[in-house]
C-alpha cells in the first residue's frame, strides 16, 4: 500500500510533467527549437524519475483512482503534444514539397529568362 508521501511525491512528479508538456508545446508554437532540446532533456530526466519510482510500486499505484487519473492526463498531454509536432511537420513538408516545385519550375525556364523580350521591348523596335 502506498504511504500519503508516495502519493503526494507521485503526484508532484506528474504535475511537473504536466506543466513541461505545457511549456514544450509553447515552446513548439514559437518555434523556440533552442528551448525545446533543453525542455525534452529535462523532461527525459523527469519520465526516467518517475519510471524509477513506479516501478517496485506498480500494483499499489493501479489500486489509486486519483493517480491513475492524474497520470492518464499526463498520457493525453504527451498525446496532443505528439499531434500537434505531426500536424507542424507535416505542414512543413507541404511547404517544402511547394517551395521545391517552384525551384523546378523556374529552373525549367532560368536559362531562356535573359534571352526573353518583353511586350515592351518588341514594340519599341517595330
Amino acid at each position: 500500500m502506498l504511504q500519503s508521501e508516495d502519493i503526494e511525491y507521485l503526484k508532484m512528479l506528474y504535475n511537473e510533467l504536466l506543466n513541461l508538456n505545457a511549456q514544450i508545446r509553447i515552446s513548439a508554437e514559437k518555434r523556440d527549437f533552442e528551448t525545446i532540446q533543453t525542455q525534452i532533456a529535462d523532461k527525459d530526466k523527469l519520465i526516467d524519475k518517475i519510471i524509477s519510482f513506479e516501478t517496485p510500486r506498480k500494483e499499489d499505484i493501479k489500486d489509486d483512482f486519483a493517480l491513475i487519473n492524474l497520470r492518464n492526463k499526463v498520457v493525453e498531454a504527451e498525446k496532443e503534444n505528439i499531434k500537434y509536432i505531426n500536424s507542424v511537420k507535416d505542414d512543413t513538408q507541404k511547404e517544402m514539397s511547394s517551395i521545391n516545385k517552384t525551384k523546378k519550375i523556374y529552373n525549367a525556364y532560368e536559362p531562356a529568362i535573359n534571352d526573353v523580350q518583353s511586350t515592351i521591348d518588341i514594340q519599341d523596335v517595330e
